[in-house]
């Protein structure tokens, strides 16, 4: 599926096969993700609530797409936030319905500056939790730092 972005500056670095990606917070510079790419994969790094990219308010940060070949397979949706978990996974969850992303494997990445513990527990964050693992994905909160290895 296309991601319906037509606007050459949300790319970021497109379709390479680099040994890593990040993705970090440039207002605080407290939070951070990355993909270690081992597998040689073709990864697309998208801003995706940058002001000349998409013209709607509360989406995430960052998207990757991730494929084998050329052609998208996943989607990692990343959203970079100080402390509200909820706030994430809706501004997460609204992406993908602005995208229309629901049929398609979407993994959601939030990394937070701290996290309060009855955020974890809250039955939003379960709901969502449940609706990527449906869909094939996964789903990780971590303070500070989060990588994953591909």
């Amino acid at each position: 599926m296309n991601l319906l972005i037509n606007y050459k500056e949300c790319f970021i670095e497109t379709e390479k096969q680099h040994s890593e990606f990040v993705a970090i917070d440039k207002k605080n510079n407290k939070t951070e993700y990355r993909i270690k790419n081992k597998s040689k994969l073709f990864i697309s790094k998208i801003k995706a609530d940058s002001e000349n990219c998409i013209k709607e308010d509360g989406l995430c940060d960052f998207i990757f797409t991730i494929g084998k070949t050329k052609s998208v397979e996943d989607y990692f949706l990343i959203e970079l936030k100080n402390s509200d978990l909820i706030k994430a996974v809706n501004q997460i969850d609204k992406t993908i319905k602005f995208l229309k992303l629901e049929k398609e494997k979407v993994s959601a990445r939030v990394i937070l500056t701290k996290t309060h513990a009855p955020d974890i527990i809250d039955n939003r964050v379960k709901k969502f939790k449940n609706k990527i693992q449906l869909g094939g994905g996964t789903f990780k909160h971590h303070s500070q730092y989060l990588e994953d290895i591909l």
